[in-house]
C-alpha cells in the first residue's frame, strides 16, 4: 500500500477545478488537471479515499502500465505485460472499456477485444484456466486509452460510477447526475453553513447533495467499490479501509433542530419521490420537501443560496412556454430573492435574457452531451437610508 500509483478521475467537461480542489484536500500529490479528469498520485489507500468522499468525480482509475500503441502487437504486449494475477483469478469476471484519440488504432471494438486477448492469455499461462467477460457487473473493470499512438490500462476501483449514490431510486425525467449537482454546488461556493434552496427539485437531486455537504458525510458511504474485490485487497487492505469508513462515519455532523436545506416542486409526486431519496441517503433531518410554485415561492429566510436546473425548452413545441414561465420567473426572483445569491444552470443559449440582472460568475460545462452553462448572480438588498 505504500506503493506510489498513479490514478485518474473523470468528471464533467468544465467542473475540473472542483475535482482539483477534492483531491487536494484528501491530499493528493502530483495533481494534472485534463479535460474531463485529474491526474494524481497517491497510495493505494490514497484511491480508496478517493472513491469514498469524492463528490465531484465519475470513475477513479489506476494506472497499471504505460505502453506504445502503434500496433495491434505492441497493444497486445504491453496489456500482457501487467501481472493481471494481483487483481482477479480464473473464476472472477472482468470487462474492458477503450477509448482512442489521434491514433493509428482507431476502432475502439478492436482496441478492446485486443486489451482482453492479452488479460486473459496471461492469466491462463500465469493460472492455468482464463476467467471470463461480464460487461453489466464485472468483478474487475478494466479500461484502455490510446493518445497519439502510446498507450495505458487502468484498473477501475469504483465499478459501478461514483454518481449512483445508492439514495436515487426513482430519478424522474431528465435526471442531474449526482456527481455534476454536487460540482455545481461547490463551484457555487456552498459550504453546508448557509440556507440553501432548490425551487425546482424534481427528485431533489441538488438538495439532496447539499445536505450531504452540510452533514460532512461521505458520498460513497452507502455502497460498496470494485477495488474490494481484487485479489490484492488483503485482510490487511480491509482492515485499513474498515479504520477508513468508520472515520468517515464519525465525521457526519447530526442533523439541526431545523433544516436549512429546502425543495420545492409543484408536481405532488416528485416531492414525494425525493423525501424517500432523502431518506436512503441519510438527510432527511437536513432537508425539508414542500409542493410550491417557484412562480410565487416565499423564500424561508432572509439569506441563502439558491440553485435551480429548470426546463432548458429543447423538446418541440416547449420553447415558447418555456420562455414564458423564466421570464415570469426571472422577475419574480429580483423582487423575492434580494439578500440571496443565485445559481442557475440552464442549457439555453439565449438564458441571460430572461434574469433582469447581471451575473457575477458564468461557468460552462456539459451536462451529458448537453452544452450548458451555471450562471450566479448577487442580489443586493436595498439600503435603508437613516
Amino acid at each position: 500500500m505504500a506503493d506510489r500509483h498513479s490514478f485518474f478521475v473523470t468528471c464533467a467537461l468544465g467542473m475540473e477545478p472542483v475535482l482539483v480542489a477534492e483531491l487536494q484536500a484528501l491530499g493528493a500529490v502530483g495533481i494534472q488537471e485534463q479535460a474531463s479528469g485529474v491526474i494524481f498520485e497517491g497510495d493505494a489507500s490514497l484511491g480508496w479515499r478517493a472513491c469514498l468522499h469524492l463528490r465531484t468525480g465519475s470513475r477513479v482509475l489506476q494506472q497499471l502500465h504505460r505502453f506504445d500503441a502503434r500496433t495491434p502487437e505492441e497493444l497486445y504486449e504491453g496489456v500482457r505485460a501487467v501481472d493481471w494475477s494481483t487483481l482477479l483469478d480464473a473464476d472472477m469476471t472482468l470487462s474492458v472499456r477503450a477509448t482512442t484519440r489521434k491514433s493509428r488504432l482507431d476502432h475502439t471494438h478492436f482496441i478492446s477485444l485486443k486489451t482482453k486477448d492479452a488479460i486473459v492469455d496471461r492469466l491462463r499461462d500465469d493460472l492455468g484456466r482464463r476467467p471470463s467477460v461480464n460487461l453489466d457487473a464485472p468483478d474487475v473493470p478494466i479500461s484502455v486509452h490510446i493518445a497519439s499512438n502510446k498507450g495505458a490500462v487502468f484498473a477501475d476501483l469504483s465499478g459501478t460510477p461514483l454518481f449512483k449514490r445508492a439514495y436515487r431510486q426513482d430519478a424522474g425525467e431528465a435526471p442531474l447526475k449526482e456527481t455534476l449537482a454536487a460540482s455545481l454546488i461547490l463551484t457555487a461556493g456552498y459550504g453546508g453553513e448557509e440556507t440553501f434552496v432548490d425551487p425546482m427539485c424534481g427528485a431533489g437531486t441538488l438538495a439532496i447533495e447539499a445536505a450531504l455537504i452540510a452533514a460532512r458525510k461521505a458520498p460513497g458511504l452507502g455502497r460498496s467499490f470494485a477495488f474490494e474485490r481484487w485479489r490484492s485487497f488483503d485482510e490487511e487492505a480491509r482492515s485499513v479501509w474498515t479504520a477508513m469508513r468508520a472515520e468517515a462515519t464519525e465525521a457526519i455532523r447530526p442533523a439541526p433542530p431545523t433544516p436549512t436545506v429546502f425543495g420545492f416542486d409543484k408536481d405532488a409526486h416528485s416531492v414525494d419521490r425525493a423525501r424517500v431519496n432523502a431518506e436512503r441517503a441519510g438527510v432527511a433531518g437536513w432537508v425539508q420537501f414542500e409542493r410550491g410554485d417557484a412562480l410565487n415561492l416565499v423564500l424561508p429566510s432572509p439569506a441563502g443560496l439558491l440553485m435551480a436546473n429548470p426546463p432548458y425548452g429543447h423538446r418541440l413545441g416547449e420553447e415558447a412556454e418555456v420562455a414564458a414561465m423564466m421570464e415570469r420567473w426571472g422577475w419574480h426572483l429580483k423582487e423575492s430573492a434580494k439578500g440571496w445569491r443565485l445559481a442557475i444552470l440552464s442549457g439555453q443559449e439565449n438564458f441571460r435574457r430572461y434574469i433582469p440582472l447581471k451575473t457575477s460568475r458564468t461557468t460552462h460545462v456539459y451536462n451529458g452531451p448537453i452544452k450548458c452553462s451555471l450562471f450566479e448572480y448577487k442580489i443586493f438588498k436595498a439600503r435603508i437610508e437613516s
